[in-house]
């Protein structure tokens, strides 16, 4: 690394030790262009050791005006992640893609499709439907079948025993109506439920897995 970072200095005709101010961020913008801001903060870094083996001030390394450049450097490299939010007509591609184009069994589609709706109609964060593996669930979180109530209008009720914004597990009741259109969450989770055919002696188990009996992931 060192020897890399003296090549570098040398060839803008600047002298790797001791490093001044100047070299040092020339350099940060130099390997800016091509390197990931971890990267260039590592090169400093490499500069700073062969500073303090050598015998020479560190005291540029420290530098409010190099500090600013790599903030500057970080700011600009690091691009918010950004999700493209789920509209209604995104939903309805999202499930015709289910439908028709999407290989799985039976059971599986159904299950993705009741998972999407409802939890676009509900609300619901990615967590709170879905388990943190394929083979373990956080039975004080992870939405089961006994949280699923359906009531006698055609609607459903569902039961959030914790959520992000329920850190003390106090608990809280959904209720979604059926839409009588092809994206209704009651009549999807009815058609998944009677085809993975719980149980009331199974009603712990995560709401949504698979076929296998591997649960729904974030990650699917």
């Amino acid at each position: 690394m060192q020897v890399i970072v003296s090549c570098l200095l040398c060839r803008r005709g600047m002298r790797s030790l001791p490093a001044t101010q100047n070299s040092l961020v020339a350099l940060a913008t130099h390997l800016a262009t091509t390197k990931a801001p971890s990267t260039v903060s590592t090169y400093i870094s490499a500069i700073k050791h062969n500073h303090l083996t050598t015998g020479y001030t560190t005291a540029e390394m420290y530098s409010p005006y190099l500090a600013k450049v790599l903030c500057g450097i970080r700011r600009k490299q690091t691009q918010p992640k950004t999700r493209r939010p789920i509209s209604y007509i995104l939903l309805q591609q999202i499930l015709n893609h289910l439908q028709h184009s999407f290989r799985a069994r039976t059971h599986t589609r159904a299950m993705l499709k009741a998972a999407v709706s409802l939890s676009f109609h509900s609300l619901l964060r990615v967590s709170e439907f879905t388990s943190p593996t394929p083979h373990s669930t956080l039975l004080s979180r992870t939405l089961s079948r006994k949280d699923i109530r359906f009531e006698s209008n055609s609607s459903i009720t569902i039961h959030l025993r914790a959520s992000k914004t329920d850190q003390k597990h106090q608990g809280n009741h959904i209720v979604i109506g059926a839409t009588g259109t092809k994206t209704c969450p009651v009549r999807l989770l009815k058609c998944y439920l009677s085809i993975c055919n719980h149980h009331q002696t199974n009603s712990h188990v995560p709401l949504f897995h698979f076929h296998s009996s591997h649960y729904l992931t974030a990650s699917v």
